[in-house]
């Protein structure tokens, strides 16, 4: 297991590094730009359901890849229930827990176990998640509805000081997500990745 901090981050080559192929699924949360659907895309040639709910990003991401059949793309996220919610901009993130200015209004998240049965996705290889805080409350809920299994590796970026109580929640994520998978690097704050056991 390869263990630093975020000042330590060797750089992105590991959040490429996996067995996948052809027939792979993966779901990226916190599509911004598309640079990791793109590159991922381009290495396995895999099937890439992407979330990007900032418009301009995701009309970005669409323009990109709209004449990739194995790539979609969504104007919206993954969450604990299904629910509209108002999203702050911070520079170049986004998130509905901080932010210098409420940027975009009324936007859809999508319950994950719903969206996997939409889609008759039974098994995930890499779920991404950069999603500005939301994380602790979709692994939450996926760690106590007996989701996470369905889960080969789960690439995370916490964020840290996002909501009161944070700590605590990273803390019972981290403690629980050992029960069924196993880190494969951990660069606190920067990303990290879980393969199932």
């Amino acid at each position: 297991m390869i263990k630093g901090n975020r000042e330590s981050w060797p750089g992105d080559y590991l959040r490429y590094n996996y067995n996948l192929n052809n027939n792979s699924i993966v779901i990226d949360l916190g599509a911004h730009n598309g640079v990791f659907t793109e590159n991922i895309f381009q290495k396995f040639n895999c099937f890439v359901y992407s979330f990007e709910p900032i418009f301009k990003h995701y009309e970005s991401c669409l323009n990109k890849f709209k004449m990739i059949d194995k790539i979609k793309i969504y104007p919206s996220g993954l969450s604990s229930e299904n629910k509209v919610v108002d999203f702050h901009i911070a520079g170049e993130a986004s998130s509905i827990y901080f932010g210098d200015v409420l940027g975009e209004f009324g936007i859809n998240l999508k319950k994950i176990d719903e969206f996997l049965l939409e889609e008759k996705i039974e098994i995930v290889d890499l779920i991404k998640m950069n999603i500005e805080g939301s994380e602790y409350e979709l692994l939450e809920y996926m760690l106590n509805n007996n989701l996470i299994t369905k889960f080969k590796n789960l690439q995370i970026q916490f964020h840290d000081n996002v909501f009161d109580g944070w700590e605590q929640k990273y803390h019972y994520i981290k403690e629980n997500l050992k029960k069924t998978h196993h880190l494969t690097y951990e660069f606190e704050f920067k990303f990290e990745n879980w393969e199932i056991n």
